[in-house]
């Protein structure tokens, strides 16, 4: 091989491997990139006036930096943010697994939804609720005095009213409702909603338009709306809302009991559901369901 060929033979090897190393370089740079962008949940977003951001916290605590004066309104979720069971029968994530065992059965929605929601509040009727955090109390304290507004925005649905004051009462949760406390709407939605004792019965409604529509009901009119739930489409239907009304808003996708939801024990569920009623749960759906009839 003359010199000019192994020149140009050396120089094509040369770039050859640096462009192996530029490619790694890139993709390496690249999964870090995107792990850094991966590890909130969404960047904030700014829509002309109004700024709105959805974070990801495992602490209700989080709500401390988010709080300006009494003019924002402080929205909680109940199941699973607020309160939780310490059975597995009776809780969301449950409901859920039944839900999806009766779909794979071939009940629509609708059906299987009318299938279990009489032995979920019979379930309910039963068991107590526990505070998800020890810091809850301080908390709600905390925005009692400084005059800070508060709701409850529960998928429950109004038929669970009753049942909820007594498993919240129990479990000596007091919301600082301040002026919402005397109010009392109902209103018929896909399913029917009201707001009671400063809750908001959603049931499988868009939260969004509900808060709304209640808010408006009201002639309340807050600066600033912080909404924390456990479930992200939640946060973004109260968050469409805001942005439509110029509304800044703060969403906390609550994490804390990811891990025990993902966890949930249906063989456990069995036994704790044939300890409680004594009948397995196809026998337990059949006789709730005549006891209380369809109440969805």
């Amino acid at each position: 091989m003359h010199g000019d060929q192994k020149m140009i033979f050396f120089r094509q090897k040369f770039i050859s491997k640096s462009f192996l190393i530029l490619v790694f370089i890139v993709s390496l740079v690249g999964f870090y990139i995107s792990r850094f962008f991966s590890s909130s949940l969404r960047p904030i977003q700014r829509t002309g006036i109004t700024l709105s951001e959805i974070i990801e916290s495992d602490t209700l605590n989080e709500i401390k930096s988010y709080l300006d004066d009494n003019s924002t309104l402080v929205v909680f979720d109940l199941d699973n943010t607020l309160v939780m069971p310490r059975h597995e029968i009776g809780s969301e994530q449950w409901f859920r697994a039944i839900l999806d065992q009766k779909k794979k059965e071939g009940f629509s929605g609708q059906q299987a939804v009318q299938e279990i929601v009489p032995l979920y509040y019979q379930i309910n009727c039963a068991i107590p609720l526990y505070l998800v955090e020890d810091c809850i109390p301080d908390l709600l304290a905390l925005l009692d005095e400084q005059k800070i507004p508060v709701i409850a925005l529960t998928a429950r649905s109004d038929l669970f009213k009753e049942c909820t004051c007594k498993q919240l009462t129990n479990a000596g949760l007091k919301l600082p409702f301040k002026g919402f406390a005397g109010q009392h709407i109902r209103a018929e939605f896909e399913v029917p909603v009201e707001f009671i004792d400063g809750i908001i019965y959603c049931g499988k409604n868009d939260k969004g338009h509900v808060l709304f529509y209640m808010l408006d009901n009201i002639g309340y009119v807050p600066k600033k709306i912080v909404v924390v739930d456990d479930k992200y489409h939640n946060l973004a239907a109260v968050e469409r809302a805001c942005v439509e009304r110029k509304i800044p808003f703060v969403g906390i996708r609550y994490s804390r009991l990811d891990e025990h939801v993902a966890c949930f024990d249906v063989l456990k569920a069995e036994q704790e559901l044939k300890e409680m009623f004594g009948y397995s749960l196809e026998e337990s759906l059949a006789l709730a369901l005549q006891q209380y009839g369809p109440m969805y």
